[in-house]
This record gives structure tokens, sequence and C-alpha cells, in this order.
């Protein structure tokens, strides 16, 4: 269970702030080379503001992972913790409910009376 958790909160970084930056320095040396040979650079400009915002975006979602995350291991440790084993089993009959036991009466605030059957 542990190792499907660990996937689905990995499955959700889609494109992570590492490659979206390795992309975004080959785009900026492509972007010097075409402007020092005078050449049309604006569909890469655009492609570098796109992955900007794209970057500041998987910024933002991998930090909102990493509450769930730390709660997780949190919780996985305090589960792991805990006793796991029955160490007493009381197999003495109970007593069995008689035949008023079906019926409820609760008094409520000022006088007011509930009687509530439940007849199984």
């Amino acid at each position: 269970m542990q190792e499907n958790i660990a996937k689905v909160i990995m499955a959700a970084d889609t494109m992570s702030p590492d490659s979206i930056q390795a992309r975004l320095d080959e785009l900026q040396k492509k972007l010097i080379r075409k402007a020092n040979s005078k050449q049309d650079y604006d569909a890469i400009a655009d492609e570098i503001f796109t992955l900007r915002e794209q970057k500041s975006q998987a910024e933002a979602d991998t930090r909102s992972r990493e509450e769930p995350r730390k709660r997780i291991d949190e919780l996985q440790g305090f589960t792991g913790s805990q006793q796991s084993e029955i160490i007493e089993f009381d197999e003495s009959p109970r007593p069995k409910a008689g035949p008023a036991d079906h019926r409820l009466r609760r008094p409520l605030h000022r006088g007011i009376r509930v009687r509530a059957c439940n007849r199984n």
C-alpha cells in the first residue's frame, strides 16, 4: 500500500522543475545564437516565457505535494509503531438481550420524554 501511495504522488509530477530548467537552458543558448546572427527569435522567446510560467507552477505544485507526503510519512511511522497482534481474546458468551431491551426512554430538557422502539 505504501508503494501505491508513493506512485500516485509521484505520478502527479508530470514535468519537474529540473526538466523544465534543462529545457530553458537549452532554449536560452539557442536564443543567444539567433540574436547574435540577427535571426528571428520570437518563437523561442515565447516558449521561454511559457516554460518559466510552467516552472513556477511546477515548483508550487511540488511544494503543495510535500505537505501531504510528509503527513503520509508521519502516519506510516505511527501505524508501523502500533502493536498489531492480538494478545487477548475473550470468548465467553455475552448476556442475551431481554424482551424489554428493544425500548429506549430518554428524558430531554424541560420534562419532554422520548420513547424509541427498535423491533429487530
